[in-house]
């Protein structure tokens, strides 16, 4: 019995003690951990697709208002141009009228 005793209270008892103690650490991993990493990356995941999706919706808005934007310039430009050319030619009358 004192054999027995010495068993369980030496060696043989920490390695079976590591033993169950690995194994339990394992299932816990495998049945806790790793499910709720795996949840937090899909979520992870989907949050980043969602977050793509709308970039893409405010460059599409983003390159409409650039576009626009565009065109009213060169409609001012063009009209610049015109008041331009019009001041020009009065300028020219005036100056002329006056020699």
């Amino acid at each position: 019995m004192e054999q027995f005793i010495n068993l369980i209270q030496g060696p043989a008892a920490a390695t079976v003690l590591m033993a169950v103690i690995i194994a339990t650490s394992y299932k816990f991993i495998i049945n806790y951990v790793v499910p709720r990493v795996d949840a937090m990356l899909k979520d992870s995941n989907e949050r980043y697709r969602e977050m793509m999706a709308e970039h893409k919706q405010d460059r599409a808005a983003w390159l409409t208002s650039i576009d626009k934007i565009t065109h009213r310039m060169d409609r001012m430009t063009a009209s610049v141009d015109t008041l331009k050319s019009d001041v020009q030619d009065l300028k020219d009358a005036v100056t002329s009228s006056k020699n």
